[in-house]
């Protein structure tokens, strides 16, 4: 004879009633309305060739320079200043010299009705 104890293995009616004590809602997620893909394995993105990854050194400079030329305040150099005051003080001298000899002829105009 069997001297052990018996075991007892649940029947399937025993099963169902166990699996419905439980709350259904504990297993729920939160998340039910959005739908969340499974995540894939990222793929390893083609790396660049040697010769395309290499940046010569010209264009480091240059970029270089308009990473500065961006950063500085916006001024105008004082070069550009000086061109249109030069201007200006030519056109200056012309008209200077317009009314000048209008006033010769005004006055000799004058002098003439004077007369």
């Amino acid at each position: 004879m069997d001297t052990r104890p018996p075991t007892s293995k649940p029947n399937d009616e025993e099963k169902i009633e166990s699996e419905s004590e439980l709350d259904p809602s504990e297993f729920e997620d939160d998340d039910d309305d959005e739908f969340r893909p499974l995540r894939q394995k990222e793929t390893r993105k083609p790396t660049a060739k040697s010769h395309e990854s290499k940046v010569t050194p010209l264009n480091t400079k240059k970029r270089r320079a308009a990473k500065r030329a961006s950063k500085a305040p916006k001024t105008i150099p004082n070069t550009v200043f000086q061109k249109e005051t030069d201007v200006i003080n030519i056109q200056l001298k012309k008209h200077v010299s317009r009314i000048e000899k209008l006033e010769k002829v005004y006055n000799v105009l004058k002098k003439h009705k004077t007369m």
